[in-house]
């Protein structure tokens, strides 16, 4: 989906980004991908403090992975470019893993037990995955009240407290230089306007400039939706029924769902990609856990599926991302007839470009050969 998306998703306006607030398909994406790297720690982690580990083993790896992470979304950033050191941008999307990796990673590996206590009896026996990660829940709770308060209570310069509009012509361009509110601020005070995504979809609609979608204050919530991921993660670990585990994670997505809906349609905190609103982390938190409880189900309760087709690529998600980005332009990959403005074409072209890339990952699967950080 992430490679179709990127290649156009066939000209469907649905299958794309929303330009500002709201919520498309190819939305889901990138936070499902956040998401299910939380997911993953509590069991990686886990697995290596119980084997004796040293936490500062395991945090010296996570440094460096996210170091890594960081260092190639850069490289990636410069594909089509001079690579003018004053004009590189300097986040995105793998730098975004690598922050909320290092963050989560690290707190859940100095603020876990090697082995997690479990109440037989009581209240707390019906809690045991969220009391096992209550030193972790303090710590990201404070993290995003943090994110709260810069968002909501901080003033820039000549625009409204709490401001998170598009900015540049928007409503008349009465708040022109806003972008963002304090997100869009932050980066072009910290990171420099040269340094920040220099085309946003909304610079196409709304004339509002430079706009970083991957910037500095929206780490916090997805370190936040990380850590969602690992809530969902320890509920692997903790509940050995399947009925145990999906009874909780159903309950979680309907619990994340209202709450998404609440702020979204109430109009408190609209879901937003760019921003990586609150209600967006909820809502796209919701439909992830939801797509993990089916693939759970359908893989490893009723055992009618083995996740082909994407299985396999998935064990080389970052060959996919890497690959297909770096190949862009490059034919067979990528290739046009005639004007393409049907969306027959632009279907064909992208459905072409992800065929070939699932080709290679199983092709690699086959060699035994698997590329990872």
């Amino acid at each position: 989906m992430m490679i179709f998306v990127n290649n156009g998703a066939g000209g469907y306006k649905f299958l794309e980004h929303a330009t500002w607030n709201g919520l498309y398909i190819g939305d889901l994406v990138f936070p499902c991908f956040i998401w299910i790297m939380g997911f993953c720690i509590p069991i990686a982690i886990t697995s290596q403090l119980s084997r004796g580990v040293s936490r500062l083993i395991i945090c010296k790896n996570i440094i460096k992975r996210s170091c890594f992470l960081f260092l190639l979304g850069i490289c990636l950033n410069t594909l089509g470019t001079d690579s003018q050191l004053e004009n590189i941008r300097i986040f995105g999307v793998l730098q975004r893993f690598g922050v909320a990796y290092l963050v989560v990673g690290i707190i859940y590996a100095f603020l876990s037990k090697k082995k997690t206590k479990i109440y037989e009896h009581g209240l707390l026996a019906q809690i045991n995955d969220c009391t096992s990660l209550l030193p972790q829940w303090i710590f990201i709770m404070s993290i995003l009240i943090l994110h709260c308060i810069i968002t909501f209570c901080l003033t820039v310069p000549g625009c409204p407290k709490g401001y998170i509009g598009p900015g540049g012509l928007h409503e008349n361009g009465k708040y022109f230089n806003c972008t963002g509110g304090f997100a869009g601020y932050i980066d072009r005070i910290v990171l420099g306007v040269n340094h920040t995504y220099q085309r946003p979809i909304i610079d196409t609609i709304y004339k509002s400039g430079p706009f970083d979608p991957e910037g500095i204050l929206g780490c916090l919530t997805t370190i936040f939706q990380t850590f969602l991921g690992v809530q969902a993660g320890k509920i692997l670990r903790v509940y050995k029924t399947w009925k145990g585990r999906v009874i909780r994670w159903i309950m979680f997505a309907a619990i994340y769902s209202c709450i998404g809906c609440i702020l979204h349609f109430g109009n408190y905190i609209p879901v937003n990609k760019n921003l990586w609103s609150m209600s967006f982390v909820f809502i796209s938190t919701a439909i992830a856990l939801t797509l993990l409880t089916l693939c759970y189900l359908l893989v490893d309760v009723v055992e009618m599926w083995n996740g082909g087709p994407f299985r396999i690529p998935g064990m080389n998600a970052l060959v996919m991302y890497m690959g297909h980005q770096i190949c862009y332009q490059i034919f067979p990959f990528h290739w046009k007839f005639g004007t393409m403005n049907s969306h027959m074409w632009q279907t064909i072209a992208a459905l072409w470009n992800v065929g070939l890339w699932t080709i290679i990952a199983y092709a690699l699967h086959r060699k035994r050969i698997y590329i990872s950080l």
